[in-house]
């Protein structure tokens, strides 16, 4: 059984039978219920508005969205649009869990050992469904397009923007950025090596994830939104954009940043903003700007000049510059 109240006043605003529950992403008291493996009802502002029989042997789960997701028994996800209940695309792979960007223009679909990130065009997916050109088998054609895959295990997660904050099943809290993991922090991990926290949520004002773990302890971590935008610029190519949110992240995180810029092959980018002065010694000697690695010797404190590491800084400086005379 289910039964919907209402956030403030806690009244008893709806009730009913189901297996399943979820919500739509848009509308107020817009959502489906699975009534049985093969009977799938849909609500608008609280009220039924249509009943569909999935087109899949049984269907065994739903996932709520800017789509409806129903987990089909032979292995694949099937999503309908809410407002019609057309069949919208069939992506055959076994979900665990589907997670919906706020925008809805990105969805992951987390799976057993892997996830997979795709974009959905819902301009082409509205136009299809207006001029009754959705296939029964297929569904609408260009709705959905692969953008990645994520090799992990996926616990539990949430968007933001067009980045992925996420736990794994190993117990590391990591973020994807355009298919690239970053981990932001090894987690407490069970007896068995397994995770134990889950993702509460983002909070932009606060520059903080927020997790619980299962003794409902909750704990949270600083991810500055600024570098999430920046990257996300980055990997989408967008140096313009890029170069507009640097000014609005702190310089402590300049190096951070610049090793990501490495990372992607942006060395050149990477020199320009890292603060560390060993990091922007190897940059300059691998992009080849020796004056720049030059002038960096030439600031060595007294007490470090004599030092093994600055003896092999001035045999990798010399050996750059033979070659490069």
């Amino acid at each position: 059984e289910f039964i919907i109240y209402t956030a403030q006043a806690l009244r008893n605003k709806a009730y009913g039978q189901a297996i399943d529950f979820v919500w739509s992403a848009t509308g107020t008291g817009d959502y489906a219920i699975r009534e049985s493996v093969n009977r799938v009802k849909f609500f608008k502002n609280f009220k039924e508005s249509r009943a569909i029989k999935p087109a899949t042997a049984s269907a065994d789960g739903l996932f709520g969205g800017h789509l409806l997701g129903v987990k089909g028994g032979d292995s694949a996800v099937l999503f309908y649009d809410w407002d019609s209940g057309e069949f919208v695309r069939k992506i055959d792979v076994a979900p665990k869990e589907v997670y919906w960007s706020d925008s809805g223009n990105l969805v992951l679909i987390a799976c057993e050992d892997s996830a997979y990130v795709l974009s959905y065009n819902a301009q082409v997916t509205a136009s299809a469904i207006a001029m009754g050109q959705v296939s029964p088998e297929d569904g609408v054609d260009g709705s959905f397009d692969l953008l990645f895959e994520i090799s992990d295990s996926i616990s539990s997660g949430e968007w933001v923007g067009d980045c992925f904050i996420y736990c794994n099943n190993a117990g590391r809290l990591n973020y994807s950025v355009g298919g690239k993991i970053q981990t932001l922090v090894h987690l407490d991990t069970n007896s068995s090596g397994a995770s134990i926290h889950s993702v509460l949520g983002y909070l932009a004002k606060e520059d903080r994830v927020y997790l619980v773990d299962k003794s409902l302890n909750i704990v949270s971590y600083r991810v500055m939104l600024a570098v999430l935008q920046y990257q996300t610029a980055v990997m989408r190519g967008d140096f313009d954009a890029a170069n507009e949110l640097l000014p609005s992240i702190p310089e402590s995180e300049y190096t951070t940043i610049a090793r990501f810029l490495e990372a992607q092959g942006f060395k050149e980018e990477a020199l320009e903003v890292t603060t560390d002065d060993d990091h922007k010694f190897e940059l300059a000697l691998e992009l080849g700007k020796i004056d720049i690695a030059h002038e960096l010797m030439k600031l060595t404190p007294d007490e470090e000049k004599n030092s093994i590491d600055t003896m092999a800084k001035w045999k990798k400086l010399s050996d750059a510059a033979l070659k490069t005379s």
